[in-house]
């Protein structure tokens, strides 16, 4: 693993310098504690972590209720708006704590600890059956980073993208985790367009998040009723390449409970038309995308573990 998680680093360019050394080291030695520490106790240590970062980060806090507001279209007042950002930061802490512990699990404990709740994984077999390719979609829900490994890597290994927005030397130490049973990641950058359509010809399997736009670019959307711009790649690659949408959600089954309890939704995939007018097949398939996205989010908005704002002010 730890061999794997090198070659990993190297690939996305962040090289074996001092500083990522002692990222990987500190990663390594946090993992040992998260994974032989028990859940409750450990879970217990995230949700006071959660409260302080709350209090502490007034910027992560004030885009996290944002969010939220736009979600439950002022349906709540703000007390309990804030009570709901609470959990999204509880969430995103047990997420952290659980990702720590993933180089030293396997695949059979990771099986054992969700159900699917919606949908089947035969319908991922049955779209990389036909040749054509995959592309996964997600958003940032639940335990994404930490059960969403199940899929990744235990059935057909897909070309995952990955965006930094921490420096180099904390991202080091996450991509450890991540890359921990075998992931394989891609930067978002101006190369990794041709090496995912490489992987698309080749018929193999990409993952994708559609619910921020991290570049400069976007596609303008009407997103909860509010316009901003979305992540448009996927769609234009399943316009040019035939190959489906295939939304995945992972979710905790409970963010009170301190168990390891999470459950899949997997829906049925999603074709864009390709005519003429490209314009329009592009239209219409982020309309389909945004529906999907925010009835995954509207299932569990305190599990939306987003921290950057997603509508401008």
């Amino acid at each position: 693993m730890a061999v794997r998680s090198r070659n990993a680093l190297s690939d996305l360019g962040l090289g074996t310098g001092y500083s990522v050394r002692a990222s990987v080291l500190a990663a390594r030695v946090f993992s040992f504690f998260a994974f032989h520490l028990p859940l409750s106790l450990g879970y217990l240590l995230a949700d006071i972590t959660a409260v302080w970062m709350f209090l502490r980060f007034h910027t992560y806090r004030r885009a996290v209720m944002d969010n939220l507001r736009a979600v439950y279209a002022g349906a709540l007042p703000e007390r309990e708006l804030r009570k709901r950002a609470r959990w999204v930061f509880r969430t995103s802490c047990r997420n952290f704590w659980d990702l720590a512990s993933l180089p030293r699990l396997d695949r059979e404990r990771l099986e054992a600890m969700h159900y699917v709740e919606e949908g089947s994984w035969e319908l991922i077999d049955e779209a990389m059956a036909k040749g054509a390719g995959a592309i996964l979609v997600s958003a940032h829900m639940g335990a994404f980073d930490f059960i969403g490994q199940y899929v990744l890597t235990s059935r057909h290994r897909p070309l995952v993208l990955t965006s930094s927005t921490v420096p180099d030397y904390l991202f080091a130490g996450v991509t450890y985790w991540r890359s921990s049973l075998g992931i394989r990641l891609e930067v978002v950058n101006s190369h990794s367009i041709r090496h995912i359509v490489q992987a698309m010809r080749k018929g193999e399997f990409v993952a994708m998040v559609g619910d921020r736009n991290f570049g400069a670019k976007g596609y303008p959307v009407d997103f909860f009723g509010q316009p901003t711009t979305l992540p448009v790649g996927a769609v234009k690659l399943a316009r040019e390449t035939g190959a489906p949408l295939i939304p995945v959600f992972a979710y905790r089954k409970s963010i009170r409970d301190r168990r390891h309890e999470f459950y899949f939704r997997i829906i049925d995939p999603i074709y864009i038309e390709r005519t003429d007018d490209r314009e329009r097949d592009v239209r219409a398939g982020m309309e389909r995308v945004v529906g999907v996205l925010e009835d995954a989010i509207r299932r569990a908005p305190e599990q939306w573990v987003m921290f950057q704002p997603v509508w401008p002010e």
